[in-house]
């Protein structure tokens, strides 16, 4: 000990700490906690009243307080200033909690839609080049409509749509009214689409226009309606894996067997190259 023993050199004030004197020596530099006075010399001395403030400023360490924050209080410490610290440290603390246990909860998600897929080979997703389509839209059905009740009711739109086309290839589809693929995996409301690449003689209701786009297409076997999670996980790992983003109007049409019921359905949604 030097100046009595009130007094410390850098190397034995951190031998109390069990800490680097380089530790000290950097703390100085940054002003965060400096020596009570240096000599003639120029050296460092630490008091005995240093101690306490000294080990306050360690605990802070620990709780992760970074050095400028540790800086900011010691230069005018306060119960109140340290209150303050420590709440802004407990709030930034639960933020990330929060972030990691979301970040958390996708991993899952990830890892279980990838186990569900297993069934679901990325191969059976196509890209498929479309052309321009000419649509007529239906009236919205309610979630869980049938597709046979959404024909029935709309029998009238499809017979005078069909009578008005140059010839009778006419295709009718699915359209979910969400915006989201995620959302086809909930039941939905839908419009029928009545498609044809040929335009009508005369102007009809609702006309609508699918433009010329690449669609990722995927068949599933019915009764998997809504959307499997399992589905949705391939498709996704498919765009992932090329680069793409969906857009919409999503496309599902069913494929009607003699007795009118789905055997399978095919799903389309344009796609974009991502920038």
């Amino acid at each position: 000990m030097k100046q009595g023993k009130n007094h410390y050199t850098p190397q034995e004030f951190a031998r109390l700490f069990h800490i680097d004197k380089q530790t000290l020596i950097y703390y100085d530099n940054q002003g965060i906690f400096s020596p009570a006075f240096r000599s003639e010399k120029g050296y460092r001395y630490y008091e005995a009243a240093q101690i306490l403030p000294f080990a306050e400023l360690l605990s802070l360490r620990n709780l992760h307080i970074s050095g400028a924050e540790m800086g900011v209080f010691n230069q005018h410490p306060s119960r109140g200033k340290l209150i303050e610290l420590l709440s802004d440290k407990v709030m930034e603390q639960e933020e990330a909690i929060r972030a990691m246990q979301s970040n958390i909860e996708s991993l899952k998600r990830k890892i279980r839609h990838l186990t569900e897929s297993r069934s679901h080979p990325m191969e059976q997703v196509m890209l498929i080049p479309k052309p321009v389509r000419l649509m007529q839209r239906s009236p919205l059905f309610p979630a869980k409509t049938s597709f046979r009740d959404a024909c029935q009711k709309s029998a009238l739109l499809i017979t005078e749509y069909a009578a008005h086309l140059f010839d009778k290839d006419l295709e009718i589809a699915v359209s979910p009214a969400v915006n989201t693929l995620a959302a086809l995996c909930e039941p939905y409301a839908y419009h029928l689409l009545l498609i044809s690449p040929h335009a009508p003689s005369r102007e009809m209701e609702n006309p609508l226009t699918l433009p010329a786009a690449l669609y990722l297409t995927y068949i599933f076997p019915s009764p998997q309606f809504p959307l499997p999670s399992a589905v949705l996980s391939t498709i996704e790992n498919t765009m992932q894996a090329l680069s793409l983003s969906p857009d919409v109007p999503f496309l599902v049409t069913p494929r009607l067997d003699d007795e009118g019921r789905a055997s399978c359905y095919r799903l389309e949604i344009p796609v974009t190259k991502k920038a």
